[in-house]
């Protein structure tokens, strides 16, 4: 009676152990600051990982276990040791990056010794508990191989090749924002715009500085001097037209460099469809410099 007692016990204790899943661990998911709305998203999504795969979660994430071990996670010499030092005949890590508020993004990484890897990206959204359970339903076809209606592939994301589902797709494309750096055909970049305005107020007023200084000079011709209180009064009147004049020279010359190259950036961005400070690393610089009897202007530029 015992010996039979006994082969009937070793017979059920020989099938509960055929019918045990293998002895899983699941690393905590590790993600970065979230807002407080989702901030136990990672401890909630782990633990049902663990409860859905029949294993546990461990108490350090992946990194933290592997530094233990004294090696790189990345490396499957490494994932295998770490695999023996938690008894483990499965082992299951990823990482969470937020898409927004109330989206994810999971990346999933399981690994059997063997050595078999395999990684999926997921997107989950909602409250904390329907993310988990959108987990759980989306990382089925990692965990058992086969590939359910609601988790498609994603042939053009192949870090992603079966987590994303058409929905998630399309709000991401929804999201994004094309920016064009250049302006369209025809429109006129704002330096151009400063060149142009700039260089002919400047061409302006050194027109009217010179006209100012050649009437002084007309003053000064038409007054004879006859004495030395006559020679005293012209000598400021000559020093003021002097000074018109150089001043007047001075803008002139910097009005025409300004205006002319306000110009030619105007031909070239209407013919080139796009502003010309897009790409452009060339630096240009304008010097007045004082020479005997007046002042020259320099222009230098250096090209890229």
């Amino acid at each position: 009676m015992k010996r039979a007692l006994l082969i009937a016990t070793m017979v059920c204790l020989g099938a509960s152990s055929a019918l045990a899943k293998p002895s899983t661990t699941v690393f905590p998911l590790t993600a970065p600051n979230l807002p407080m709305k989702i901030a136990s998203a990672p401890e909630a999504l782990s633990k049902a990982l663990a409860d859905e795969l029949g294993g546990q979660v461990a108490k350090l994430p992946i990194d933290d276990a592997a530094g233990l071990a004294g090696c790189d996670p990345e490396a499957t010499t490494c994932l295998e040791t770490v695999s023996k030092n938690y008894k483990s005949k499965r082992i299951v890590f990823g990482s969470i990056s937020m898409v927004d508020e109330s989206r994810l993004k999971v990346t999933l990484t399981r690994f059997d010794p063997g050595p078999d890897r395999q990684q999926r990206t997921f997107t989950v959204e909602g409250t904390v508990d329907e993310m988990a359970d959108q987990l759980i339903k989306l990382s089925g076809s990692l965990f058992d191989g086969s590939r359910s209606d609601d988790d498609p592939p994603d042939p053009d994301d192949p870090e992603d090749p079966i987590g994303s589902t058409k929905k998630d797709k399309d709000k991401d494309k929804d999201d994004e924002k094309i920016v064009d750096v250049n302006p369209p055909k025809g429109e006129v970049s704002a330096t151009t715009i400063v060149f142009l305005v700039g260089g002919g107020a400047s061409l302006a007023a050194g027109v009217g500085f010179l006209y100012s200084s050649n009437q002084i000079a007309k003053e000064v011709q038409a007054i004879k001097p006859k004495n030395d209180e006559d020679f005293k009064k012209l000598i400021p009147l000559e020093n003021k037209g002097a000074q018109r004049q150089m001043i007047g020279t001075i803008l002139t010359g910097v009005g025409v460099v300004g205006l002319g190259y306000g110009i030619i950036r105007l031909l070239q961005e209407r013919s080139s469809g796009g502003s010309s400070e897009s790409g452009s690393s060339v630096s240009r610089r304008l010097t007045p410099v004082p020479v005997e009897g007046g002042a020259a202007l320099v222009f230098s530029m250096e090209l890229p």
